[in-house]
C-alpha cells in the first residue's frame, strides 16, 4: 500500500528544525515566487489564513459561494469567521465547482467565491470571475492541493487570493500550516495588518508541540506508529469541527489565532528545495494507480 501520510524528510528538515534564524518571512517570500505572485503571508493553519481574510476585509453575514465537495475546514473557517458558506455542485469531469451552478447561487449578498482547485485539477478562474460580473466579490483560489506551477500558468493573476496548506498529505510539509499569495498590495496589508495584530503570539506550549510533531514525523513514521498518529489526528480534526460549528459566529478556536513558528518557515524551505521530486513522486504514483484500475469493471478512472 502507498502510504497516506510519509513526507519527505530527511537531514535537511532536521539541521532546519535546530536551526534558530529567521524563516518565516523567507518562506513567504519563496512560496509567493514559486507560484507566481508578489506577496505571501504565512499562517498557523490554512483556514486560518482564510479567516484572517475575511476579518481583514470586514465582511460579515456574508454569503460565501464555494463547492459543496471540498475540505470541512473551508466552510468552518467561513462559519467561524461570521459569514455564510453558500453550497454549489461540483462538475463530475473534474470534481471542481460547476460554474453554471455558481451563478445561479449569487445574490446580493455573495462577497467572495472559493474556487477550489481539487486534487490539483486546475478550476477554470476566468470563467469564474467573468460569471461573477461584480468586481465587489473577492475570487479565493483553494490551491491546497495544488503547489505547481500548472496552477498558476493556467490562472496567471485571475484570482484575488491563493489560499495554500502545509499540512498532513500535503504537497510541502510544515506540521501545521498555510499561507495566501497576492498580487495585490492593498490586500496584503489590510491582511497582514490583521494577521499581526490578532494571530502574532505563539506560546511556548504551542510551539513545543509543534517541535514535537516534526521530530516524530522524522524519526517514528513506521507502519502501525504511522497508522495511530494518522488515526489521532483524524479525531482530532472531528473533535476541531465540532466544536467550531458550536461556536458563536464571532468566536475563533485559540489555536487558529497562534503565528507561524520560524522554524516552520525553515522546514518549509528545505521541503520547497524538494517540490519538483515531490511533483515527480506524485504524477508517478497517480500514473500507478490510473494503470492498475483502468481496466476494473464499473470503474470511471479519474482524469
Amino acid at each position: 500500500m502507498i502510504s497516506f501520510y510519509r513526507p519527505f524528510f530527511n537531514w535537511s528538515e532536521l539541521v532546519a528544525i535546530l536551526r534558530f534564524d529567521q524563516g518565516r518571512e523567507r518562506f513567504e517570500t519563496a512560496v509567493a515566487a514559486r507560484v507566481g505572485r508578489q506577496y505571501g503571508l504565512a499562517f498557523a493553519y490554512g483556514r486560518s489564513a482564510l479567516i484572517a481574510v475575511f476579518k481583514a476585509l470586514g465582511l460579515h453575514q456574508a454569503e460565501i459561494v464555494m463547492p459543496v465537495y471540498t475540505c470541512s475546514s473551508m466552510a468552518e473557517a467561513v462559519v467561524v469567521s461570521g459569514n455564510k458558506p453558500v453550497f454549489v455542485d461540483i462538475d463530475p469531469a473534474d470534481y471542481n465547482m460547476d460554474i453554471g451552478a455558481m451563478k445561479r447561487a449569487l445574490t446580493p449578498q455573495t462577497r467572495a467565491i472559493i474556487a477550489t482547485h481539487m486534487y490539483g485539477y486546475p478550476a477554470n478562474i476566468n470563467s469564474i470571475r467573468e460569471q461573477a460580473g461584480d468586481e465587489r466579490i473577492l475570487i479565493i483560489e483553494d490551491a491546497a492541493l495544488a503547489l505547481r506551477p500548472a496552477i498558476a500558468d493556467k490562472n496567471k493573476g485571475a484570482g484575488d487570493i491563493e489560499l495554500y496548506s502545509f499540512g498532513r498529505a500535503k504537497q510541502l510539509y510544515t506540521i501545521t500550516g498555510g499561507l495566501i499569495a497576492t498580487n495585490s498590495s492593498h490586500l496584503y496589508e489590510k491582511i497582514r495588518a490583521y494577521r499581526d495584530y490578532e494571530m502574532g503570539q505563539l506560546p511556548g506550549r504551542v510551539r513545543a508541540r509543534r517541535y514535537m510533531q516534526v521530530l516524530t514525523a522524522y524519526m517514528a513514521l513506521n507502519g502501525s506508529l504511522e497508522k495511530q498518529l494518522i488515526k489521532i489526528k483524524n479525531i482530532g480534526a472531528v473533535q476541531r469541527t465540532r466544536e467550531a460549528v458550536g461556536l458563536a459566529r464571532s468566536d475563533m478556536p485559540r489555536d487558529y489565532a497562534t503565528a507561524c513558528a520560524n522554524f516552520q518557515g525553515r522546514v518549509g524551505l528545505a521541503q520547497l528545495r524538494k517540490l519538483d521530486t515531490v511533483l515527480q513522486r506524485t504524477q508517478a504514483i497517480a500514473e500507478l494507480y490510473s494503470r492498475e484500475l483502468q481496466n476494473l469493471p464499473g470503474l470511471t478512472v479519474a482524469p
